[in-house]
């Protein structure tokens, strides 16, 4: 999670309170947030969807509401500004709103602490400046009143900020820090996204800022810019930087610029406040304590929200627009909990009704593992998801297919053991022979494939043998005593009409294998793999293998004892 160094000073300054270490450490657990204390600072560690709380300003906006100096929703002075943003279409990058927050009281640690929180943005809600990214301007220097965001040639020049001189944006990507990291990002062919006043460059995005603007700690008035791919991000992180610097600003002003895409204007920032319904039964079922509807009421105010009574048991809860981490009901539940005091809810000690044990099918498990390794076999682990193409070099196409993978070799779901057995066999079949493998993990299965709501997991058994000849009867013997030393007497048969095992069975040589039943519950098949297949695998010697499905044997294990 990130951590963010602020000013002990700061804080107590915005919220007009002294704090003791103890004070601060414990006000802070309270909204979720670790610290560390240091010459003056606090580190604090933030969840990543609380970046309204990476700043000065934001923290100290939320412990307002926690020591009764603030309830209810931030009020904040909305104006709109007489400045003008004119957005070309811009397809590496197309998405931009701007906004203004006035009369901010700025000093070193504000300038510090204001790139801070530009940064831990940008690593964040931002995916480290690819979905979206930020620019903060000093208003008093931007030139004219209507700016323009578009693409400009590679060979316009702009003084980048704290370089010193002008450069074209070509040398800028080629030769600044910004450039190298982040120069490729929204990169048109010979073309990069700009923002423009008067025909001057103030921004790069997602690049680096023009010296033109730069603040400095006599800055008093921001202009703020974020752009990016996802217009819902964008947006959102407009919110939280105009709500929370202008926690700061001494009449909270935030001035709204007006964006014209085409023939359509609009003003930004939105100020959007959501609501969500909430009920005072679903409230004190999920804490476990009767709160009435005052106390649940206050508790959220002290979260900064504010809320209308319906009736006797619905609130309507009105959430500010910073606070993205407020997805459902249970959220609003956690506040109240944080606002209240888990101190102030006390313990209840519920005796145990029985004694913990271990799950049936590790009782299982182990034991087949204990037995494996006795037989001499020894235990491989591969992953759940596994290649494409190794089912379709084998021609077994009973898998699920997993939409946008991380790779080509984890793009389908196994929906059996016997493939990774094969494919662990190619990377060992060198060493010296017999080779004797066996794998306890899950598998998914589904009679139809395309309905995720008919996907299955199972626990399956795999086991392999490579020598240089092998014999049907080898593996028939293992299996049999290893199911006959669980205590079931197991039974081979040549036929089933269970239309699983009939798959896997047509890896396997036709006179070769046999269906694995306990009483009249087929759990298994045993086969020596087709010839074809060890071909298709570049496997030089012969595999005999066996798969015994162990959710169904633990059931069967069970229900025998």
């Amino acid at each position: 999670m990130p951590v963010v160094k602020l000013s002990i000073d700061r804080i107590e300054r915005l919220t007009r309170e002294y704090f003791t270490q103890d004070k601060l450490r414990s006000l802070l657990m309270r909204i979720k947030s670790e610290t560390e204390f240091e010459n003056g600072y606090v580190y604090v560690e933030v969840n990543s969807d609380r970046p309204d709380l990476m700043v000065s300003e934001g923290i100290a906006r939320a412990l307002k509401g926690l020591l009764d100096k603030e309830l209810g929703l931030p009020k904040y002075s909305y104006n709109n500004e007489d400045l003008k943003l004119i957005v070309d279409n811009v397809s590496t990058r197309p998405y931009i709103v701007m906004a203004v927050v006035r009369n901010v009281e700025g000093d070193e640690e504000f300038l510090r602490e204001l790139i801070q929180f530009q940064e831990k943005i940008h690593a964040t809600l931002g995916r480290g400046r690819r979905k979206a990214a930020i620019g903060i301007h000093d208003l008093s220097k931007v030139p004219g009143k209507e700016c323009v965001y578009r693409y400009v040639s590679i060979d316009h020049t702009m003084k980048p900020l704290h370089i010193g001189q002008r450069m074209s944006i070509k040398e800028v990507l080629r030769s600044t820090e910004q450039g190298v990291l982040y120069g490729e990002i929204a990169l048109n062919k010979d073309l990069h996204p700009a923002i423009l006043c008067d025909e001057e460059i103030i921004s790069l995005p997602p690049v680096i800022n023009s010296d033109l603007t730069k603040i400095d700690p006599d800055t008093r008035h921001l202009l703020i810019d974020v752009t990016g791919t996802d217009l819902n991000v964008v947006e959102k992180i407009l919110e939280i930087l105009t709500t929370t610097l202008a926690e700061g600003s001494r009449n909270r002003y935030i001035g709204r610029v007006i964006i014209r895409r085409g023939d359509e204007e609009d003003y930004y920032p939105k100020a959007r406040v959501s609501d969500m319904n909430i009920e005072r039964e679903y409230i004190n079922r999920t804490i476990g304590i009767d709160l009435d509807i005052d106390v649940i009421k206050r508790s959220l105010e002290r979260s900064r929200m504010s809320v209308e009574e319906l009736d006797d048991n619905v609130l309507k809860v009105y959430i500010p627009s910073y606070r993205i981490d407020i997805l459902h009901k249970i959220d609003l539940v956690e506040e109240i909990v944080i606002s209240y005091g888990l101190e102030n809810i006390g313990i209840e000690y519920v005796p145990s009704i029985r004694r913990g044990s271990l799950d049936k099918e590790t009782v299982i498990m182990r034991q087949i593992r204990d037995l494996m390794n006795g037989f001499g076999y020894i235990e491989i682990m591969s992953f759940i998801l596994t290649s494409k193409d190794l089912y379709q070099k084998i021609g077994f196409d009973e898998y699920v297919e997993v939409l946008n993978p991380v790779s080509k070799e984890f793009s389908v779901i196994r929906s059996s053991m016997i493939p990774s057995i094969l494919n662990i066999m190619t990377y060992i079949q060198n060493q010296s022979k017999p080779v004797r493998i066996y794998e306890i993990g899950d598998i998914v299965i589904s009679d139809d494939p395309t309905d995720i709501r008919g996907l299955r997991t199972r626990r399956g058994l795999g086991i392999g043998l490579m020598d240089y000849e092998t014999r049907f009867e080898e593996m028939h013997a293992l299996v049999f005593s290893l199911i006959r030393l669980l205590g079931l007497e197991p039974r081979l048969k040549n036929n089933t009409d269970s239309n699983k095992w009939l798959r896997r069975s047509e890896l396997l040589i036709s006179g070769r294998r046999g269906f694995i039943y306990i009483d009249d519950k087929i759990i298994g098949v045993i086969g020596e793999i087709k010839p074809e297949i060890l071909e298709a695998l570049d496997l030089r010697y012969p595999v005999i293998v066996s798969e015994i499905d162990l959710t169904e044997l633990t059931k069967i294990f069970f229900s025998s004892s």
